[in-house]
């Protein structure tokens, strides 16, 4: 039972999380400002983010304070030109080292979730209903409002606690997509930037690890992300990359065993990542053979 609170203590709680907000959104305006000196480079971006990331984690901040602190890194990152590769690796991790501690919501895990199913989703909001009339069930029938209402409130902030969760995953994976949609690859690193794909590509399949992508939709739209910027770069400076870097690539698509691109396509009109990335090598490879000839 909890026991009753004297109302000296709950001012100072009130104050004492006033303060802690008004501390937890002083460390963002700062980084806002530090931001809004003119251009913002990848390092200065990717390195405010993990700021923003430890001080979330290590305050234990509120699901609103970290959507709107990821909602300006959104907003902040289409400022950026470009993010080399190794940042992007960078960010993700931080998002994911972050997050995972706030997508426990406790709907999701006494019901499931929407993506796991409406009617399991509906069997645990059931199941809960049961159980807490069976266990008041004498107190139920001398106050049944009283119990309801109980059951109503309880249920009530499970969803509420799975609706702010939702909404963080929704932006967390929006400023992923930002950053994907950044990504710049050094022509000099050759066949490092096939291996780089592959790294960042492993590091998206991960946040689906630790619940921060749990729709296969959202994890195929970052995936078809990181495709078509590669398939960019690989357009764009193709003929310059060497023969190693072709036959290499070329080795892995045609062994077809990569994890990121044998994820199902969620488009049925869609053609598949592997036949993406293909075409384009090949168009790339006798757009060189007509340079030489």
């Amino acid at each position: 039972m909890i026991k009753s609170l004297t109302p000296i203590f709950l001012v100072f709680q009130f104050f004492s999380v006033m303060n802690a907000a008004h501390d937890s959104y002083a460390f963002l305006e700062n980084i806002m400002l530090a931001s809004s000196q003119g251009s913002v480079g990848d390092r200065f971006f990717v390195d405010a983010l993990k700021n923003f990331c430890s001080f979330s984690t290590k305050m234990i901040e509120s699901h609103q304070f970290v959507e709107d602190g990821l909602r300006f890194f959104i907003n902040t990152g289409k400022r950026v030109v470009g993010i080399k590769d190794s940042l992007v690796i960078d960010s993700i991790e931080a998002l994911k080292n972050s997050l995972s501690s706030y997508m426990s919501p406790t709907l999701q895990s006494k019901y499931g979730n929407l993506y796991n199913g409406i009617d399991l989703y509906r069997e645990g909001i059931k199941n809960h209903l049961v159980m807490g009339l069976s266990s008041q069930f004498d107190l139920f029938k001398k106050d049944p409002n009283l119990v309801l209402n109980q059951l109503a409130f309880e249920l009530a902030a499970y969803y509420e606690e799975e609706l702010s969760t939702e909404r963080l995953r929704k932006v967390a994976i929006s400023l992923v997509d930002v950053a994907l949609n950044k990504i710049v690859w050094s022509l000099h690193d050759q066949e490092k930037t096939w291996e780089s794909v592959k790294a960042i590509a492993y590091e998206i399949i991960d946040l689906v690890k630790v619940d921060i992508i749990n729709n296969p939709a959202d994890l195929d739209d970052c995936l078809w992300t990181l495709v078509e910027r590669y398939a960019l770069f690989i357009e764009l400076v193709g003929i310059g990359l060497s023969e190693d870097f072709y036959t290499k690539i070329q080795a892995d698509l045609e062994r077809n065993d990569l994890v990121f691109l044998l994820v199902p396509e969620q488009n049925s009109c869609m053609y598949s990542k592997i036949e993406r990335l293909k075409g384009v090598v090949l168009k790339v490879i006798q757009d060189k053979k007509c340079v030489v000839g």
